[in-house]
């Protein structure tokens, strides 16, 4: 707890009554964190330039470059567990051709590019909310690359494997699986 005398003035370092008679009544000033020289009484008692305010340093541009590293570090971090999380939903592995090696080779296909609000790249796993992240991932099928690059370059529709057709349909993750591997 704080002594009456050691309360002072953030700016000008003037000591802060506990109680003042203004008015004809008596006020008080326990909560003030500047004296009635700094902020007059009724105003917000708050200023831009309180010494105990640490609003610069909390600015990314007054960072120091191995905070910066830090922070996409941990940035990172959190985007891959968030993959993680989202291969793990939608069965580990290719919806195509089972590929499951390497997490970076699988990505998410949106099954209908107009219903698409933003990918489900790294970069956007970590500084989206998740429930909106869960809600773009239930518009998506997990392929790995090689397949994700096939679908893009429209294979023709004789081929009983087409991607695109297997794709829109409205068959789930393992009956596609059980397609292509059949």
């Amino acid at each position: 707890m704080e002594n009456k005398e050691n309360r002072k003035c953030r700016k000008c370092g003037e000591i802060i009554p506990y109680s003042l008679w203004i008015d004809g009544k008596k006020k008080n000033l326990q909560n003030r964190k500047f004296c009635l020289k700094c902020s007059s009484y009724g105003g917000h008692n708050v200023f831009p330039d309180d010494p105990s305010r640490k609003s610069k340093e909390k600015c990314y541009t007054y960072w120091t470059e191995t905070d910066k590293v830090k922070n996409r570090f941990s940035m990172y971090k959190r985007g891959l567990k968030r993959k993680e999380e989202l291969i793990e939903m939608s069965g580990g592995k290719c919806s195509v051709c089972g590929y499951s090696k390497c997490i970076d080779a699988l990505v998410f296909h949106h099954k209908d590019e107009t219903t698409k609000l933003f990918g489900l790249a790294l970069n956007m796993l970590w500084s989206k909310n998740w429930t909106l992240i869960l809600e773009e991932f239930k518009k998506c099928i997990l392929l790995c690359s090689n397949c994700h690059i096939e679908l893009h370059r429209k294979l023709s529709d004789d081929d009983p494997l087409n991607c695109r057709t297997l794709i829109k349909s409205n068959m789930s993750n393992q009956e596609i699986a059980e397609k292509v591997t059949a």
